[in-house]
C-alpha cells in the first residue's frame, strides 16, 4: 500500500503541519496527523523576511529555508514513528513549505516557498515533491489555489452544487459543480491573518480564541466599506493573494485614515466581519453557480464565531464543518500536498486551469531523489 506524508506551514508561520494518508480506489485516506510548533526565534524570522518589502537579507532568507528544512524533516520522522512506519514504507513526501512570496501579477510573475527539499529528502531518505506553483505560474496561470481539485476529490457529490472555503490565514474558495467537478477556485481575500495580527499586537497571544474577543465587539461600518473598497476584492478571477498583500501594514494604512481612533475590540469585529463579507460576496456572485452548501476548513472552522457569521449572512445555504464529512479541517491542505505528490508520480496534473487560469493542465512539483 502506497503511503505519503503532505508537509505544509500556514502563513502564521507558527507551526508545521504533517497528514499520512493511504489510497484507496482512489481516494486518500487520512491515517494519521500531527502539528510541531515552529521555534519561536525561526517564526520570528520567516514573519519578518515574508513582511519586508524587498525580501530582506538574501543570507537570512537561505538560512531560514535551510532551518525550516531540517524541522519539516523532523516533522515527517516524527510522524512516521508515531505510527510505527519506517522511511521506506512512505513512498513520497509531498513539501509545500512556507510561502515566502507571492506575486503572480508583477511584470515577472513567481511564486517562492521556503523549506529545502533536497535537506527533507536527505535527512528522511523519501523521495520529496516540491515547489508546486512555479510551473502553473509560468504557463500563464495564479499558481493557486491548488487545494480545489482534492476538495473536489473528497467532497464533491453528484446531487447538489457545493463551495469549500479554506480559512487558513487567507481564505480561499473552491467551487464544486452538481456532478463533483470543479468549476471554479480563488483567493478571495484575509481569513486569519489580520485578525491574529491584531489579537497578538493587542493582548500577546497568537489568535482571538473562539472569536470571544471579536465577538464583543461592533462593526464599524465605515471602515468595513472602506477595507472591502480595496482593489483586490473588484478583480475577477482567477485570482490569488498572500501576506505580502494582506498584512499589518495594509490595515495600518486604512487605519490612519480613519476620523475616529476606532477601540481596538470594534476592529477586530470588523477584521471578523471582513473576512466573512468578502467570502459572502464572492460566493453570490457565482449566479447559476452559486452553491446549495458550504463546507468550511482550516483554523478559522475551529472559530465559532465565524462559522456563526457566515451561517447568519448566507442564510438559508449551510454552513458546516468538514468535520461532519469526517475530516478534520486543520489537515485537510497538508493531506492536499501529500495527494498532489501522489499525482505527481503517477504523472497526473496537479492544477486546474479553470481556477488557477493556466493555459493547460500540468505536472506539477519538482522531485527530489533521497540519495
Amino acid at each position: 500500500m502506497a503511503r505519503y506524508i503532505g508537509l505544509m506551514s500556514g502563513t502564521s508561520a507558527d507551526a508545521l503541519d504533517a497528514a499520512l494518508i493511504h489510497m484507496v480506489d482512489g481516494k486518500p485516506i487520512l491515517e494519521a496527523a500531527l502539528s510541531h510548533p515552529l521555534p519561536s526565534r525561526l517564526s520570528r524570522q520567516i514573519r519578518a523576511i515574508a513582511r519586508h518589502p524587498t525580501g530582506g537579507s538574501l543570507d537570512a532568507a537561505l538560512t531560514v529555508d535551510l532551518q525550516l528544512g531540517a524541522c519539516f524533516a523532523r516533522t515527517a520522522l516524527c510522524l512516521i514513528r508515531e505510527c510505527g512506519y519506517a522511511p521506506s514504507q512512505i513512498r513520497a513526501i509531498g513539501l509545500h513549505g512556507q510561502t515566502l512570496r507571492h506575486r503572480t501579477r508583477h511584470r515577472h510573475p513567481y511564486s517562492l516557498q521556503m523549506g529545502n527539499a533536497q535537506r527533507v529528502a536527505l535527512e528522511t531518505g523519501i523521495v520529496t515533491v516540491a515547489d508546486w506553483r512555479m510551473r502553473d505560474v509560468l504557463l500563464g496561470g495564479e499558481g493557486a489555489p491548488l487545494v480545489p481539485l482534492f476538495h473536489a476529490n473528497q467532497f464533491g457529490v453528484d446531487h447538489e452544487p457545493r463551495a469549500l472555503l479554506n480559512l487558513g490565514g487567507i481564505a480561499n474558495l473552491t467551487l464544486i459543480a452538481r456532478d463533483g467537478a470543479v468549476t471554479a477556485g480563488f483567493d478571495c481575500g484575509p481569513a486569519n491573518c489580520l485578525m491574529d495580527a491584531w489579537t497578538l499586537r493587542h493582548h500577546g497571544t497568537p489568535y482571538d480564541r473562539n472569536g470571544d474577543w471579536a465577538r464583543t465587539g461592533q462593526v464599524i461600518p465605515h471602515m468595513l466599506a472602506q477595507l472591502l473598497d480595496d482593489p483586490f476584492f473588484a478583480i475577477q478571477p482567477p485570482k490569488s493573494t498572500g501576506l505580502d498583500y494582506f498584512n499589518p501594514a495594509w490595515l495600518d494604512q486604512r487605519l490612519a485614515r480613519q476620523d475616529i481612533r476606532p477601540t481596538p475590540t470594534d476592529v477586530q469585529r470588523t477584521l471578523c466581519e471582513l473576512t466573512v463579507e468578502a467570502a459572502c460576496r464572492a460566493i453570490e456572485q457565482q449566479g447559476e453557480q452559486k452553491p446549495q452548501r458550504l463546507l468550511v476548513c482550516g483554523g478559522g472552522a475551529r472559530n465559532p464565531f465565524l462559522l456563526e457569521r457566515l451561517a447568519d449572512r448566507l442564510a438559508p445555504i449551510p454552513v458546516q464543518s468538514t468535520a461532519e464529512y469526517g475530516w478534520d479541517p486543520q489537515w485537510i491542505e497538508a493531506a492536499a500536498f501529500a495527494w498532489l505528490a501522489h499525482r505527481t508520480l503517477e504523472g497526473k496534473a496537479g492544477n486546474a486551469p479553470c481556477v488557477t487560469g493556466a493555459k493547460r493542465p500540468a505536472v506539477l512539483g519538482g522531485i527530489f531523489p533521497p540519495g
